[in-house]
């Protein structure tokens, strides 16, 4: 009966040493598939948001043309440029 007893305990840790090992197996695998799932929506997103940016960049460069921005200055800001003979007087008061 005791080698019964000693063959059973083999047996069972055979199975559970099958039953983790299988564990491990497929928590391994689907840890790789997450991460996977993952990296390709990180390329995806930074793809994107290099689109963004050069769109950006390329709005930022038309709006800062100077002739847009003489245009915007008069038109929005009511800025001219002095008369050629004007003269400006600047009074300034020392800080006490």
């Amino acid at each position: 009966m005791r080698a019964w007893f000693r063959g059973d305990w083999v047996r069972v840790l055979t199975v559970l040493a099958m039953a983790a090992a299988t564990t491990a197996y497929v928590w391994i695998k689907v840890q790789i598939s997450e991460l996977a799932r993952a990296s390709e929506a990180a390329g995806t997103r930074a793809q994107a948001l290099m689109v963004e940016s050069s769109r950006l960049e390329a709005s930022l460069d038309r709006a800062s043309r100077p002739s847009l921005l003489r245009q915007r200055a008069e038109g929005e800001l009511g800025m001219t440029y002095p008369d050629p003979g004007a003269t400006v007087d600047l009074l300034v008061r020392a800080a006490r």
